[in-house]
């Protein structure tokens, strides 16, 4: 079932042909604080050159099948079709829901389903930010990522290769294509106890006015810290 679950996944992949090219480098933090065995605090703070950088707290709940559920805020500050200046502000609200399946003694599969409800500032026809006035819309979107170790089983730190999409999609009122941004990662990633690093390149597809795309994509390096405070408390 779990391997029958992996191939259609890789099957949603989407093949985009791009009309516009724009080079750009991607730094993330990403942190788990776990307070217990179900309740951890979420922080990943994002920097994409010329494109948006993001602040995303939160509180996650993690239920005994190994569901991860969390909820919380973020702010943005993001480029325009105008200008590649991060000047466009945001209030989001966000909720999501991760679940890792084991395909093989070397391959897990890991899904993340996410909402956001977005709150931008507006633009108005010539893509000038209109002060005072914000936009509402929905965002729905489900990454899945495709980990291979390629060290040793045994071994407790190891080297691994990611292969990861996320597809997001958006409605509203003032939304024209569904589709926001179609993503891809070809990551090398080497895990410690607490840490993992993963290091390689990303493509972002996004839709222009037209039927084409536009292709935004360069270097990745994002570090995912987890920190157990829990177990702290308890060898006190």
């Amino acid at each position: 079932m779990r391997l029958m679950l992996a191939i259609l996944s890789l099957s949603s992949f989407k093949v985009i042909k791009a009309q516009d090219y724009k080079s750009e480098v991607w730094g993330a933090y990403i942190n788990s604080i776990s307070l217990s065995n179900k309740w951890k605090i979420w922080n990943d703070y994002h920097y994409v050159t010329n494109g948006f950088a993001i602040i995303r707290p939160g509180i996650t709940y993690q239920t005994t099948k190994g569901y991860q559920l969390t909820a919380g805020y973020a702010y943005v500050m993001a480029s325009t079709a105008k200008t590649n200046q991060l000047l466009r502000q945001e209030n989001r609200f966000w909720g999501q829901i991760i679940k890792k399946f084991q395909l093989h003694p070397r391959l897990n599969y890991i899904i993340r389903l996410r909402y956001d409800a977005r709150f931008r500032q507006s633009l108005n026809i010539d893509g000038d930010i209109v002060e005072n006035e914000r936009t509402f819309n929905n965002r729905f979107r489900m990454m899945q990522d495709f980990r291979y170790r390629l060290s040793p089983i045994a071994q407790e730190r190891y080297w691994h290769v990611d292969i990861i999409n996320e597809t997001l999609l958006n409605s509203g009122k003032q939304v024209i294509n569904g589709f926001d941004q179609v993503r891809n990662y070809f990551l090398l990633g080497y895990t410690l106890p607490n840490l993992t690093l993963l290091g390689g390149y990303h493509q972002r597809f996004i839709p222009s006015k037209s039927d084409k795309w536009n292709l935004n994509h360069g270097f990745t390096l994002w570090a995912i810290h987890n920190i157990d405070l829990g177990n702290k408390k308890k060898a006190n």
